[in-house]
């Protein structure tokens, strides 16, 4: 099996077994910073001790997690660290703090924003390029119920995750409150890993029943002038779980958009009940809670595997613009920067 460098891709060699090679020689080169090896057939290779550390065989998969697991006390003990729309947009350092943000928090804060689409699009865009979803890739939203979601009234709205109906959900969720004439309308956030931390910690048999019991959410919408309608539906346990570390990788929580529970037997659909409602008294617990009142000039970026995003009701004229980011490009980004 040899390895191009310029595709970063492995050249499989066909017909040859990798279990029957073996080394002649083995030496330091370049000042003892890598390993170079002859292999039997001539053929030399050449390691960086770095990526040699990075790549060994512990035995077991070793975690680099730069998270921090927040409730509300934590997250405000650290300090909400913004950047500004000019930082983000210009230099790189200014962009991996924004990252950095995302992955620590599960969430960033970009100020002084320009109160436009166009701006709010730009600032998602030097992180990656627009999912196109049901709702578009940009959208502008009031409480006009022009749409089937709750999120398109004034009503309280609950903590929650986006996409739940999707097999990929977005990875990435952008705010931006372009006007609002009244009060109320502040933005909760709660972190669900913490809220899983806490779960898993109390009650280790709810926390199985979440990770392994498949349920469906689904999004229904009839056709009208100006989209042909969508039933989407996914089928998905709450908590996906690395297959190694055991790591969360993501959490599916949304009471809107779950469809009926016709996946489960009449045993697994009770005990599925008290364990979601065990989670759900958790992430409605205040001292997990974060709020933040929206305000022009204000973009908001939500990791959507991660932190669930609520709304308490308002009154008067709220106008909302925002986007959906694909997970792996926003991953891919912080990765390239060191950050995972």
């Amino acid at each position: 099996m040899f390895y191009n460098h310029n595709t970063h891709q492995k050249i499989p060699q066909s017909g040859l077994s990798e279990l029957d090679l073996s080394p002649a020689e083995i030496c330091l080169v370049d000042y003892n910073s890598a390993v170079s090896i002859t292999w039997r057939d001539g053929h030399v290779s050449k390691f960086n001790l770095d990526w040699l550390a990075n790549n060994f065989y512990p035995g077991k998969f070793v975690s680099q997690s730069k998270r921090l697991y927040w409730n509300n006390e934590i997250v405000l003990e650290e300090g909400l660290q913004t950047v500004s729309y000019n930082d983000h947009m210009t230099y790189d350092d200014s962009l991996k703090k924004s990252l950095t943000n995302l992955v620590k928090f599960g969430f960033c804060i970009i100020e002084e924003t320009p109160v436009s689409q166009s701006a709010t699009q730009a600032v998602a865009e030097r992180i990656s390029y627009v999912l196109q979803t049901v709702f578009g890739q940009m959208w502008t939203f009031t409480s006009d119920a022009s749409r089937s979601d709750t999120a398109y009234t004034t009503q309280y709205l609950g903590a929650h995750t986006d996409n739940t109906y999707l097999s990929s959900p977005a990875g990435v969720q952008v705010f931006h409150c372009l006007k609002h004439n009244g009060s109320g309308g502040e933005t909760l956030l709660v972190d669900g890993f913490k809220a899983l931390d806490i779960l898993r910690s109390v009650d280790q048999a709810a926390f199985k029943v979440l990770a392994s019991v498949v349920i469906p959410h689904e999004y229904k919408e009839q056709a009208s002038g100006n989209h042909p309608g969508y039933h989407l539906y996914s089928l998905s346990p709450v908590v996906t779980l690395h297959p190694i570390s055991g790591e969360y990788i993501s959490l599916r929580f949304n009471p809107y958009d779950r469809a009926p529970l016709n996946t489960l037997s009449l045993h697994d659909m009770t005990t599925f009940y008290s364990a979601y409602d065990k989670l759900s008294k958790i992430i409605s617990n205040k001292e997990n809670e974060l709020r933040i009142k929206l305000i022009p000039g204000t973009v908001l970026l939500i990791d959507n595997w991660r932190v669930l995003h609520g709304r308490s009701s308002f009154d008067g004229t709220r106008v909302v613009c925002g986007c959906y980011l694909p997970r792996d490009e926003w991953i891919s980004k912080a990765r390239l920067m060191g950050l995972l």
